[in-house]
């Protein structure tokens, strides 16, 4: 069976917004565990099937897979991922009324 994905950046979805605007990572630095900076994200892909941010696009063109992130305080850390079953703080959005 194969899973339909229409996965889009954030920024081209004028209908839809996020559902906590905190989880916005739009324009934020990407910090290591340790501290350091490891680029600033540039816009954020969502799958509109799923409705909920399943990638970062970084200012540099790499994307980084959001069960790799977690929002700390409201900074974006790049974390290990936490094995099967284990998800990172996952955006979700829905469409605007």
């Amino acid at each position: 069976m194969t899973k339909e994905h229409d996965v889009r950046e954030l920024d081209g979805l004028d209908k839809w917004e996020l559902k906590h605007p905190e989880q916005d990572l739009r324009g934020k630095q990407l910090m290591s565990p340790e501290g350091q900076q490891m680029g600033r994200i540039d816009d954020m892909l969502a799958d509109l099937n799923r409705e909920e941010v399943i990638a970062l696009r970084m200012e540099d063109g790499k994307i980084v897979n959001v069960d790799n992130i977690d929002i700390r305080d409201g900074v974006p850390v790049l974390v290990t991922p936490a094995g099967p079953g284990g998800r990172a703080q996952i955006a979700t959005f829905g469409r605007r009324r």
